[in-house]
């Protein structure tokens, strides 16, 4: 049976802590309650370890708290302050304070836009984030083994490999092929994407002005493959027991 894991429980040093795991991750992105709630009961039917990345004040952290098999990164916007608009924040540690203010005990981050730099981690690493996740390595463009690593600093990066918006671009592989990928596996969904199933760019977009009523934005899901249904496949893998290693043909080379 395949294990999943969270991204704070990754020690590079130490392999069985990440490798032939699956990490799944989910950046919150200012969702309605009720679309965060969606994909919070599809990982409570199952019960398996995963991440949430928090952006904003919600009824559903209580929820995520409770539930000991989750745990609660941040997911920070710095977006504002590299467009001058200082109008909420006015320093990268206003950004980080803010959320750690509204999870304290979150260990784990992954920066909205993935911005990063040696002054944002030596930031993290006061306020006791352990575990940066502010690095995408596209699956479909690199056949060789992801690690995670330790900086100079002494923190650890968790670089992950499928997107479910990027997925949206390009077609991605099969998620029984990736599974089998050797190294570290982690995943990146939202809650949005989720909840619409999105399979295109287009699907979100066009639907932005009702992100905000998820009533009327369920007509709008997709009813085909898309990110919700690659996430009910990973899921279901963790009932289905399956040889996590992989034949050299699948996976390319190990180096």
């Amino acid at each position: 049976m395949l294990h999943f894991g969270k991204i704070s429980d990754i020690i590079p040093e130490i392999r069985n802590t990440w490798e032939d795991k699956l990490f799944l991750t989910f950046d919150c992105d200012w969702a309605h309650d009720d679309i965060i709630k969606d994909t919070l009961n599809l990982i409570q039917q199952y019960q398996v370890p995963s991440t949430f990345f928090v952006t904003h004040k919600s009824d559903v952290l209580q929820q995520l708290r409770a539930l000991e098999y989750i745990e609660m990164g941040i997911h920070p916007n710095f977006n504002r302050l590299l467009l001058g608009n200082l109008t909420r924040e006015t320093s990268f540690e206003d950004v980080i304070n803010q959320l750690r203010n509204l999870v304290p005990e979150a260990t784990s981050t992954r920066s909205h836009s993935l911005v990063s730099g040696s002054p944002i981690e030596a930031f993290y690493r006061k306020t006791n984030i352990t575990h940066d996740s502010s690095l995408y390595i596209p699956h479909q463009f690199n056949s060789y083994e992801i690690h995670p690593s330790r900086t100079f600093q002494g923190g650890v990066k968790c670089p992950y490999f499928f997107c479910d918006f990027a997925s949206c671009f390009h077609q991605p592989e099969p998620v029984s092929k990736l599974v089998r990928r050797r190294g570290l596996k982690v995943f990146d969904f939202h809650p949005i994407h989720i909840f619409l199933n999105s399979e295109s760019p287009e699907r979100h977009e066009n639907t932005r002005t009702i992100h905000q009523r998820p009533d009327e934005l369920i007509s709008h899901r997709f009813n085909g493959e898309g990110a919700r249904t690659r996430l009910q496949e990973l899921l279901n893998l963790a009932r289905t027991h399956l040889e996590p290693s992989c034949i050299m043909e699948e996976c390319g080379p190990r180096f």
